[in-house]
């Protein structure tokens, strides 16, 4: 991660709370690990920027994070 993720990342956390940005952050690091080993499997690059998944994850903790983080606590017993 460059500073500039981590300034979209303070920018997310901002707008959606310190617990979606976990969810956030969960969501980009799946996410960009699944794209990442497919491009290295297929021989497409060896390097990606982490912005474009941190973005994504974004977006499904916007839409999903509530539900996910509540299943997750939930889980634990908490």
């Amino acid at each position: 991660m460059g500073f500039g993720d981590v300034k979209l990342a303070a920018l997310i956390g901002a707008f959606l709370g310190w617990e979606q940005m976990l969810v956030s952050i969960a969501f980009a690091v799946v996410a960009g690990a699944v794209i990442g080993v497919l491009a290295v499997a297929t021989g497409r690059g060896n390097k990606l920027a982490f912005a474009p998944y941190l973005a994504l994850g974004a977006f499904f903790a916007l839409l999903w994070g509530g539900t996910v983080l509540h299943a997750y606590l939930n889980l634990l017993g908490v």
